[in-house]
């Protein structure tokens, strides 16, 4: 091919009918009035590409654009032309065709229209991210802008949380891209921007302006870089400005997004500066991760200190707990709403997190509300959150117990107390798991699981018209029953021998154990406030301990007061059945030793343990 033969003609595009012959010095395309081939289309890069002549051959080399030209309808890098191929730029198409020797072809440079900021409102899209079928490198494209992002970097690792993160970030994008108005957005995962900066640096323009959200949503939807020209905004200002909005994803999972407004008098943006802005971003979005990762941990932290000692296991090999165990496994298999009952103490909230222990949620949050504890005004902006100015006093927006849980389990605990208006405020939330925060407009969703608990009878709270019967049924489509303590004593030797150790370790009391006389006692007393009363006698007792060893007069003495004030509960044969069983059980079924400790012959003994059922096998 020799070099007077070959030039391109623009068959599609606004140089439509337009040819460049090409010299010695090869064609250089692009948006920028320096180039050969100088295109008005905001989907070109200033320099998009060159067409070079080397060993008499015609060679096409792409120069990084975001939006790449094509030849002949695919990517390519570098490659050598023929004629006949056809190039692709933007909404241009350009033919290489051999020189023909006519006078009516125009084949001038200068005949071609000048560039102009004249975008015709179109959006330029650039693809957020690196695929092997797009592939395009973001990178800064001066010195200063590399710099920029190092110093971004270090800036974001220095803050400890997101207030600081996104002051941080809104400083170096005011610096970077001297904005008339700047919003970003947390989107937590899914589509609906929150905002978190909403602020204007130009002061000077009469009013707010609203933060363009049907574009943001087309950015989140597309995971694209948008950059759309805009007309000025007042009739006094004609003068082109442009949008940029650029959405952040981290690990598959949206984080946040940005949009930047170019001021009138600044130069409009382009594709650079949106490159730059999305790299930003995407620095910008690690560190929100990392930072709302810390926070979950260290929250979680906070409640694994308040517990440190404590056993969150369910304590007893009995047939009543064996049954508990297995209602609890099936519970945790799903991921349906459950109710637990039982009388006070006896373990409905170890019973739930037993149940979180065991579910696909074991590592989410396990939130505990107590229903009965927060007051009936206050429950609504407790669990739901609310927005800045929802009411008087709320200078800031807070969120709710519920986007605490989300992911998790939602333990209501005694929900038998809440009051009418506040059970349909959670009826629909345990429906639909969609709410607002007070004073809120958008609507959230949260994954969430909700466990219950009460010591109320809600069946004939129903009845009664004072616990909503659909809010019931919602709650209840697994329902688990703690058993009171005096229908399982079997449990109290090992419970008791729980507490012991737990709080001797806590204590850091040197006692070498529990007198079989103590044991005793423990075992038939009548436990009126259950598992919770036996674990503050013997957390006291292990205390305030006399002896190496735990006596009778260190258990008797303190729940003394508590036996005389409840009423009686048990038969004096059933007292005594209890009290053989429970020496035997200490004994370890030694018919002798007994027999001494009870202070009866081995016969009567005998006679007893036939008479209670008690196998000596």
């Amino acid at each position: 091919m020799s070099l007077p033969n070959a030039q391109i003609v623009a068959v599609r595009g606004p140089l439509k009918g337009l040819s460049w012959r090409v010299g010695k010095k090869g064609l250089l395309l692009g948006r920028s009035a320096e180039c050969d081939i100088a295109l008005p289309d905001p989907e070109v890069s200033r320099k998009q590409c060159r067409i070079l002549i080397e060993e008499s051959q015609l060679r096409f080399e792409d120069l990084g654009g975001r939006n790449p030209a094509l030849i002949n309808g695919r990517l390519a890098k570098k490659k050598i032309l023929e004629f006949g191929d056809e190039l692709a730029a933007g909404a241009s198409l350009f033919v290489l065709a051999r020189t023909e020797a006519r006078d009516d072809m125009k084949h001038t440079p200068d005949a071609v229209p000048a560039p102009t900021c004249s975008w015709h409102g179109q959006a330029v899209s650039v693809t957020e991210g690196v695929s092997e079928e797009t592939p395009l490198q973001l990178r800064p494209r001066s010195t200063e802008d590399l710099f920029l992002l190092c110093e971004a970097s270090m800036t974001f690792n220095r803050c400890e949380n997101l207030p600081a993160l996104f002051s941080a970030a809104e400083t170096l994008l005011r610096h970077r891209f001297h904005t008339s108005s700047l919003w970003m957005a947390l989107t937590q995962g899914g589509d609906t921007p929150e905002f978190v900066v909403t602020e204007r640096e130009n002061t000077q323009e009469p009013m707010a302006e609203a933060p363009p959200q049907d574009l943001l949503f087309q950015a989140i939807r597309e995971r694209k870089g948008l950059l759309v020209p805009e007309p000025g905004r007042t009739p006094a200002n004609r003068a082109l400005r442009n949008l940029m909005i650029a959405p952040a994803r981290w690990a598959s999972e949206n984080v946040l997004v940005t949009a930047v407004r170019q001021p009138p008098e600044r130069p409009v943006f382009d594709e650079d500066d949106l490159g730059m802005l999305i790299l930003l971003m995407r620095s910008l979005a690690s560190f929100v991760r990392a930072v709302q990762h810390t926070d979950t941990l260290r929250r979680e932290l906070d409640r694994l200190r308040l517990r440190q000692g404590e056993s969150t296991s369910l304590i007893g090999s009995g047939n009543a707990m064996r049954r508990v165990l297995d209602r609890i496994q099936q519970a945790a298999q799903t991921n349906i709403a459950a109710l637990i009952t039982g009388e006070t103490g006896t373990g409905k909230e170890l019973a739930a997190r037993a149940i979180h222990a065991r579910s696909a949620r074991r590592n989410m949050p396990f939130i505990a509300v107590n229903c009965a504890a927060i007051p009936r005004e206050l429950f609504e902006g407790e669990i739901f959150g609310y927005e800045k100015g929802a009411y008087t006093g709320a200078h800031k927006a807070s969120t709710g117990l519920l986007e605490e849980a989300h992911g998790g389990i939602l333990f209501l605990d005694e929900i038998g107390d809440l009051s009418l208006e506040n059970q349909a405020r959670i009826l629909r939330v345990v429906e639909n798991c969609a709410f607002r925060r007070l004073g809120g407009k958008r609507e959230i969703h949260a994954d969430i699981r909700f466990l219950a608990a009460t010591n109320h009878d809600l069946r004939a709270a129903v009845r009664a018209g004072r616990f909503r019967e659909d809010l019931f049924h919602r709650i209840n489509a697994i329902e688990i029953g703690m058993p009171a303590l005096r229908d399982h004593r079997e449990d109290i030797p090992e419970l008791t021998e729980h507490f012991f150790h737990m709080f001797r370790h806590q204590a850091r009391r040197p006692l070498a154990g529990i007198d079989p006389r103590a044991m005793e006692y423990l075992t038939i007393h009548p436990w009126p406030g259950n598992i919770r009363e036996l674990r503050n006698v013997l957390y006291r007792a292990v205390t305030l301990a006399r002896a190496e060893t735990l006596g009778l007069a260190d258990v008797a003495d303190l729940s003394a007061a508590q036996s005389a004030a409840a009423t009686p509960e048990l038969t004096l044969e059933e007292l005594e059945r209890g009290h053989i069983a429970a020496i035997f059980r200490q004994c370890d079924g030694n018919i002798q030793q007994t027999a001494t400790i009870l202070g009866i012959a081995r016969s009567t003994l005998y006679k007893k343990l036939a008479e209670f059922g008690i196998h000596t096998d």
